[in-house]
């Protein structure tokens, strides 16, 4: 059984949605009013793909009245399941060269504790070809990768949080994981809440995504940086996976500042050596 099996089992059962609800469009409900214990029958619901079969209305009306504790405990349950995973993904974000047009495509490797991340760039974005590693084992301040193309063979050390480092991204290798989203989430969250705000999200619609319905659910604090990660936050969840599929914010000019799509998830246990650069399957 495999860590996300574990967890599911763990949750226990779920009951079923009364057909009178979906016959009536009523109100879904958590049995318990435990933010951590509603975040588990959320997962669970996802899981067994409870709510496919449930009209768009209901689902705006059911993700606009959940509260914002359970979307951060729901967070912290699927930043637990992945916090070592692979991921596939396509990012977007503005950097000091500006907006990038054509999303970087990459594939991670993420290990939580210690903390250890591979990343390759892929075919269909830029820089494609590029691998880097961070492994605080080796050393905590610094990364090891090497460019794209043909110029781009001999690998070097960089400091984790040097521009070079970061050219493709604001974030540090650090967090790339769900953890760092489920801990921004939370801290935001909680100051939200502490100066008297609803949390409530401003905005909730269904829309599709790869052929699949997904739930966009839009929150608008009271300002950004420095208080806040944004003032304006959109995540995606999608009816059958335990992780947010996309994640979207904005700065206090109303400009797009990232975006990520998650195409695909996969908790496993990583071995040692696929955070190491003489790994035969990288290019180091």
């Amino acid at each position: 059984m495999n860590v996300l099996a574990m967890a599911f089992a763990a949750a226990g059962f779920l009951s079923a949605v009364p057909n009178s609800a979906l016959a009536q469009k009523g109100p879904l409900s958590f049995e318990s009013t435990a933010p951590e214990d509603q975040a588990r029958e959320l997962a669970q619901w996802f899981k067994t793909e409870k709510l496919l079969g449930l009209p768009d209305d209901m689902l705006v009306w059911f993700f606009k009245n959940m509260s914002v504790s359970t979307y951060a405990a729901f967070l912290k349950l699927s930043a637990q399941l992945y916090r070592e995973a692979e991921f596939w993904v396509r990012r977007q974000e503005r950097l000091p060269q500006g907006w990038t047009e054509q999303p970087f495509v990459n594939y991670i490797k993420y290990r939580h504790q210690p903390r250890q991340v591979y990343v390759s760039w892929l075919e269909g974005g830029p820089e494609a070809g590029a691998e880097v590693i961070y492994d605080e084992t080796v050393d905590k301040d610094r990364v090891y990768g090497h460019a794209g193309g043909l110029l781009g063979i001999q690998p070097f050390w960089l400091s984790l949080n040097s521009s070079l480092a970061k050219i493709s991204s604001n974030h540090s290798l650090r967090d790339l994981g769900p953890p760092y989203l489920a801990e921004k989430f939370a801290a935001d969250t909680d100051r939200w809440l502490k100066s008297g705000g609803s949390g409530r999200p401003s905005r909730v619609e269904v829309v599709p995504e790869a052929g699949r319905r997904m739930i966009q659910v839009t929150w608008e604090r009271p300002g950004g940086r420095p208080a806040y990660y944004g003032k304006k936050v959109r995540l995606g969840f999608d009816l059958r996976k335990v992780y947010v599929r996309t994640i979207e914010t904005w700065d206090d000019d109303g400009k797009l500042r990232e975006r990520m799509i998650i195409d695909n998830a996969l908790a496993r246990s990583l071995a040692d050596n696929e955070f190491r650069p003489s790994n035969p399957e990288y290019k180091f």
